[in-house]
């Protein structure tokens, strides 16, 4: 079970990578976010509340390319 959410997670992130590299100007606005809202290299949980644009470009990669297990969870 483990190695399944590993696999999910992974996925959704080269996902979403996939769409910023995309969408450069989507890319440099999550990144003028990130730098504005983040000191230091590491995004806390705490920081989330702070980035509303990262927020929805989660969102929206999980929309546009849904992974299995979320699939699972719904058709349940």
């Amino acid at each position: 079970m483990i190695l399944v959410s590993v696999d999910i997670t992974s996925a959704a992130v080269e996902w979403m990578l996939a769409e910023l590299i995309k969408n450069p100007e989507i890319m440099n606005k999550l990144s003028e976010e990130l730098a504005k809202e983040i000191t230091g290299n590491i995004v806390r949980d705490s920081d989330l509340q702070r980035l509303p644009y990262l927020n929805v470009c989660v969102k929206e990669s999980l929309r546009l390319h849904p992974t299995v297990g979320i699939l699972l969870v719904y058709a349940i």
